[in-house]
């Protein structure tokens, strides 16, 4: 009886918590590689395949139970907030209203699975761990380290090993990728998805390099950076952009903006001597949002969209002329499963029952999928945050939520051109850290009163 009392109080650990979260995430980052190497990127095709293909929502099942356990034992429960009751009815209401729309509980589980899925991380933010900065820090420094052993692997493969990719990429049924330069995947097979855990990687350790400037950390930011210029994703380059001028602004360190520059135009420099098509890259990086962005308003040119010619099969603004237009012929959306990327699984281009067009534009996706509800609700729960996030920064701009603000401003600007709260692993993290800064935020109010 006393040892079942020490495996249950054992369960009920935050700190086991926080190692289950980081052990999670590892086994997810290795997923891709275990499931290709066993499956191929097919879909299952027998139970035996099936069942490990639901290994992460196992393993999820678990981990959920042992933050329950946790939870239920803590004598000081965390309450639920006015903000935790909205982010709710927003999950609940369109879950409801997809499940209505969409008429079709198959290909809805997969929306769900995909997009509200890990939006339990938020929860688990807020109830299965410990409220306190030193948490946050370790758990980020942590998912720092395998990042960066992460993005190491993935540098050796693509200078020394890319036939290990070649084949990896093949076995998965994708395409290699090219622009300008092949695109660098790491293990996880996918330019993208590897761009936004490297553009974010890269914010963080470049704020890390301003708290404190350290040769490690310019080291691991210098990693990071050149794996995210390798895989030429222009909307998470701009995203970092945007966040690397922001994190200047408020944290004003000229001698380390010196040193980050110099060294980024070394390494540049060095690659352009291995391939001079790394010239390409930066005027692609740099030029080619402002060029989609004047075709989208509809003043480019063909001369403008020179630079994408080879590169990009179907442009960004054909898909969303597409998504628009089936948004205003269905303002109420299509339902779960019948927009963005499960939609482009399961329904042909031509069927008018689903926008399979919505794959290139988070906001696009969510006004396909539950139309104008969908769309409003995501929108309301940003700007609530937006102004708590600047009501906090106002008092406080030395804590770690600089960097959970920085991550929120990342996301929605790459969420213009990419569902990147749709992509693997990355959803998980990004409500991780949404649940984070609502911790802090929360804590702030407790204090002032």
């Amino acid at each position: 009886m006393t040892g079942f009392k020490n495996i249950v109080s054992c369960l009920g650990s935050k700190r086991l918590v926080e190692n289950c979260l980081i052990g999670y995430f590892l086994f997810l980052l290795l997923f891709p590689t275990m499931r290709v190497l066993v499956i191929s990127g097919k879909g299952a095709e027998n139970i035996g395949e099936l069942l490990f293909s639901m290994l992460p929502e196992f393993f999820l099942l678990v981990f959920v139970g042992i933050v329950a356990v946790g939870f239920v034992r803590n004598s000081e429960k965390t309450k639920l907030t006015w903000f935790d009751i909205v982010f709710l009815g927003f999950i609940v209401t369109n879950i409801v209203l997809g499940l209505i729309l969409s008429a079709n509980v198959h290909v809805s589980i997969y929306a769900v699975r995909l997009t509200y899925l890990p939006m339990i991380f938020y929860f688990v933010a807020r109830f299965g761990l410990q409220h306190d900065q030193a948490t946050y820090e370790r758990i980020l420094e942590k998912l720092n380290l395998i990042f960066v052993a992460t993005a190491v692997v993935g540098l050796l493969i693509y200078f020394f090993a890319i036939g290990i990719d070649d084949y990896m990429v093949e076995r998965a049924d994708g395409i290699v990728n090219f622009y300008c330069i092949r695109r660098m995947n790491s293990i996880l097979w996918t330019p993208v998805v590897w761009a936004t855990l490297m553009g974010v990687a890269s914010v963080y350790n470049f704020y890390k390099l301003n708290k404190k400037f350290s040769y490690k950390s310019l080291l691991f930011f210098l990693i990071v950076w050149t794996s995210l210029f390798l895989s030429v994703s222009r909307g998470a380059f701009l995203a970092f952009t945007v966040c690397f001028i922001l994190l200047v602004f408020f944290q004003r360190r000229i001698k380390t903006l010196l040193i980050i520059l110099i060294s980024c135009s070394i390494i540049v420099g060095l690659l352009t001597i291995w391939d001079r098509e790394v010239a390409r890259v930066c005027k692609f990086l740099v030029l080619s949002p402002v060029y989609t962005a004047m075709n989208m308003i509809g003043v480019g040119s063909n001369q403008q969209t020179l630079l994408l010619e080879n590169a990009i099969d179907e442009t960004r603004t054909q898909f969303w002329h597409s998504a628009i237009n089936d948004f205003l012929k269905q303002p109420y959306g299509y339902g779960l499963g019948k927009a963005g990327h499960v939609a482009r699984r399961f329904y042909g281009f031509d069927d008018t029952n689903a926008s399979v067009y919505s794959t290139d534009g988070w906001y696009l996706k969510m006004a396909c999928e539950t139309g104008v509800w969908g769309i409003l609700s995501f929108l309301t729960i940003c700007v609530i945050f937006f102004i708590q996030s600047v009501k906090y920064l106002i008092k406080d701009r030395s804590s770690i939520f600089l960097f959970f603000f920085l991550v929120f401003i990342f996301v929605g600007i790459q969420n213009i051109g990419s569902n990147v709260l749709d992509f693997y692993f990355f959803a998980n993290l990004y409500w991780l850290i949404i649940g984070f800064a609502q911790n802090m935020i929360n804590d702030a109010r407790i204090r002032a009163k």
